[in-house]
């Protein structure tokens, strides 16, 4: 039998709806984000006991909620205003967050 771990560049969307900033407003985020184990050894033995046998959907499921709250927990202490600027001084010339 044969066992696969998926250790290539997964990429998907982030839809977060209510992420509440600094001065307590509400906002929504569409995100992109991509995902790969690190090809060190130490890395790619924990990548094997956590997604051994998984496909990449299910790899997702594991690893989004684990990202939305990474994104919620930085992007909670700033201000909408903040948050904004950030955005328009980060966008690269094809419009994409760097």
């Amino acid at each position: 039998m044969t066992v696969r771990c998926y250790l290539e560049v997964i990429g998907f969307e982030l839809l977060l709806a209510n992420v509440r900033s600094a001065n307590r407003e509400l906002l929504k985020f569409d995100c992109a984000a991509q995902v790969k184990i690190i090809g060190d050894d130490t890395s790619i033995l924990a990548a094997a006991e956590y997604f051994l046998s998984k496909n990449q959907g299910e790899i997702i499921n594991i690893v989004r909620p684990l990202l939305e709250k990474q994104v919620r927990t930085v992007l909670g202490p700033l201000s909408s205003d903040e948050i904004r600027r950030k955005q328009k001084s980060q966008r690269d010339p094809n419009g994409i967050l760097s």
